[in-house]
């Protein structure tokens, strides 16, 4: 009899953390998805609905650093030529 209450009581155990740990992983989800609602409702101070972003790393396709800064100036100005398009930025200054 004493064998079957400690089976019992670790079955229970188990369980009990089994359903805390699911508890826990459904409130961390929630959590995630309301903070990513909120991001969306963050006004971000520009119109992001005609904004194109792109990004690239030169060096991979074994570009030195002159070449790597000629390469982003011949994109922004050949881009700055499409119509349409009202200003260009230059890549973060990580990326050079």
């Amino acid at each position: 009899m004493g064998r079957s209450r400690r089976r019992i009581s670790l079955g229970n155990a188990l369980l009990v953390g089994q359903v805390a740990f699911s508890f826990l992983l459904l409130m961390t989800a929630a959590l995630f998805l309301r903070s990513i609602q909120r991001a969306y409702d963050i006004d971000p101070g520009f119109q992001p609905t005609h904004l194109a972003v792109f990004t690239t790393n030169p060096g991979q396709a074994g570009y030195s650093k002159p070449q790597t800064k000629a390469f982003y100036k011949d994109v922004r100005e050949r881009v700055a030529r499409i119509p349409g398009v009202e200003s260009v930025s230059p890549p973060s200054s990580g990326h050079l």
